[in-house]
């Protein structure tokens, strides 16, 4: 299968083929990159060399704390410079990958917008010189930036967090010290796969909390913790708007795709890119990211039909490492089924810079 021209009976059953056929008929898309497959001997030795880098000691740390390398020749090549500047994070959390993303699109003609400057400014908020750096010290790592802001608006990144703690500091960096006015937009909601559900009950969390979320919502100690209602949104309201029947959680929806799009959730993330389906069909968006492992929804998810699920929008997967990526799409290993801490980064073969991007970091055998 080459780029979009088959989606998986997993997309056509759960979301309607006409109705995805016809969002990608109206992209004008550049001709889609071939979809590689591996021979069955490649794929035994691209996994062998996926679990030599992963660390077969069980490193977690070799897998989830994946290199920023890829957004540095992303921005080197230009990479959405003619795209909308927009990205969604699903998972802001403290807030530093929706900075990151957000100084990438700014290019290096905007000042003050950093990992640094935000962390600065949490001080003020928090009224704390310790600050948390997050579980992959991201307060010390700063994003690449292109060398001129994008063409076709200004950047922008909607900061979704569904934790109460955390979508308060986020909001109050944004409104108080001015981040909106630099393009952040905190959003506080969960981040679903269908609009059915207005809203869920989670708990209120303390900031900085990365392990809480739809189907995580207790952690060791906490299990009288105070609960909240939050509000529900999919990727595709926050990019098309909301219908009439459900509580809007932005005033206005931003009518533009993204190009990049991440998810973070603790265990919800495959529910959040069903929940994008019109967004990726799209086919605008360059780069997606997603986190893996065995918690909430992943207990009972397979990775393999997220792949699938991606790669019938014409996405290339890869597991990330520290040191490169490791190739998933057209080349699956029932070993890759590791349910780990682990992240995973998909390339749009419709979006060749993005693409050729994201492959120049893969691990090649």
């Amino acid at each position: 299968m080459a780029g979009n021209a088959a989606l998986p009976a997993i997309i056509t059953a759960a979301f309607g083929f006409g109705e995805i056929q016809e969002s990608l008929s109206r992209a004008a898309l550049p001709p889609s990159i071939q979809r590689y497959v591996c021979s069955p001997e490649e794929v035994q030795l691209r996994a062998a060399a996926f679990h030599r880098a992963a660390g077969e000691r069980e490193d977690a740390h070799a897998r989830g704390c994946p290199s920023l390398e890829w957004t540095t020749t992303a921005a080197a090549f230009g990479c959405g410079r003619e795209s909308t500047g927009r990205a969604i994070v699903v998972g802001g959390n403290k807030g530093y990958d929706c900075v990151g993303w957000l100084r990438y699109f700014h290019g290096r003609d905007r000042e003050g917008v950093s990992a640094h400057s935000w962390k600065e400014d949490l001080t003020r908020i928090l009224k704390s010189p310790r600050i948390e750096c997050g579980a992959c010290g991201q307060c010390r790592t700063e994003y690449s930036q292109l060398t001129s802001p994008t063409t076709s608006g200004p950047a922008t990144v909607d900061c979704i967090e569904a934790l109460r703690a955390n979508a308060d500091v986020l909001k109050a960096m944004s409104r108080r010290l001015n981040w909106r006015g630099k393009g952040l937009n905190s959003v506080h909601a969960a981040a679903t796969s269908d609009t059915s559900t207005r809203s869920v009950k989670l708990p209120r969390g303390a900031y900085g909390e990365e392990r809480m979320g739809i189907g995580i919502t207790t952690r060791r100690g906490q299990a009288g913790a105070r609960r909240v209602w939050v509000p529900t949104v999919t990727v595709d309201e926050l990019v098309f708007g909301f219908s009439a029947d459900r509580p809007a959680v932005v005033k206005q929806a931003d009518l533009r795709v993204p190009a990049v799009l991440t998810v973070d959730t603790e265990g919800n993330d495959a529910l959040v890119l069903q929940g994008a389906t019109k967004t990726l069909a799209s086919g605008l968006v360059g780069a997606v990211e997603f986190e893996y492992h065995s918690k909430g929804a992943w207990a009972r998810r397979r990775l393999r039909d997220t792949i699938g699920f991606l790669d019938g929008f014409g996405f290339d997967c890869f597991y990330q490492t520290r040191r490169n990526l490791h190739r998933i799409t057209g080349c699956w290993n029932e070993s890759y089924e590791i349910r780990s801490w682990s992240n995973v980064l998909c390339a749009n073969r419709a979006q060749p810079c993005w693409h050729k991007a994201i492959t120049a970091h893969e691990e090649r055998t």
